[in-house]
This record gives C-alpha cells, sequence and structure tokens, in this order.
C-alpha cells in the first residue's frame, strides 16, 4: 500500500511536472506566437508604407507623363502654327514680286510711250522744219 501510495505520489508528481513542462512550453509558444504577431505587424506596416510610396511614385510619373503629352501637343500645335506662318510668309513675298514685276512693267510701259511721244514730237518737228525748208526754197 505504502508503495502503491508513493507510485501514485510518484504518477502525480510526474504528470504535476508534466503539466508544468506543458504550461512552460505553452507559455514560451504564446510568447512566441506575440513576437511573431509584432513582427508580421510591422512587416505590414513597411509594406503599407512601400505600397503608398509606390503609390505616389507612380502617381508623379502619371503626372510627369500628362504634362510631357500637353507639351507634345502644344509643341505640335506650334509647329503647325509655324508651318502656317511660314505658308502666309511665301504667299506674301510671292505677291511682293508680283507687285514689283507689275510695278517695273509699268514703269517700262510708261517710259516707251514717254520715248514714242518725244519721237513723235521729235518727228513732227522735223517734218514741220522739212516743210518751212521746203517753203523757203520753193
Amino acid at each position: 500500500m505504502v508503495k502503491m501510495q508513493k507510485k501514485l505520489e510518484s504518477e502525480a508528481e510526474a504528470r504535476g511536472r508534466a503539466r508544468q513542462d506543458e504550461l512552460e512550453r505553452l507559455q514560451v509558444e504564446k510568447m512566441r506566437l506575440k513576437e511573431t504577431e509584432t513582427w508580421i505587424a510591422e512587416q505590414n506596416e513597411l509594406v503599407k508604407k512601400r505600397h503608398r510610396a509606390r503609390i505616389a511614385k507612380e502617381k508623379q510619373l502619371k503626372e510627369e507623363e500628362d504634362r510631357y503629352a500637353t507639351r507634345q501637343a502644344e509643341l505640335k500645335s506650334l509647329v503647325g502654327e509655324k508651318k502656317r506662318l511660314e505658308e502666309t510668309e511665301a504667299w506674301i513675298a510671292e505677291q511682293n514680286e508680283l507687285v514689283k514685276k507689275r510695278h517695273r512693267s509699268r514703269i517700262a510701259r510708261e517710259k516707251q510711250l514717254k520715248e514714242e511721244e518725244e519721237a513723235d514730237a521729235a518727228g513732227q518737228l522735223e517734218d514741220g522744219d522739212k516743210g518751212t525748208r521746203l517753203e523757203e526754197e520753193a
């Protein structure tokens, strides 16, 4: 009986130690889980921070692309306007050349008419002088 009681006590003691060991193991596991949970929370915050930074960077790049596209459209418009201005300047230069040509032609005609009038006047004077000489001779 004493043996049995000692055996029972020994078994109870062993069970108590096993429970104690199990409790310690569970407490260690609980601490490890808390540490893991803390680490995961920290990692989640880092991921969120990187995600926000990436989104901000993408937004900035999108804004830069939009500004670039707007600038390209403005430049394209300016190139079109420059081409139109060059065409207008070429047309004006052509018109100026036509005006100069007409002006030179008009001046040449007026000069020719003046020369013809002077030649006619000189011819009439000569004819008038011949007529007077013929009368004098006759």
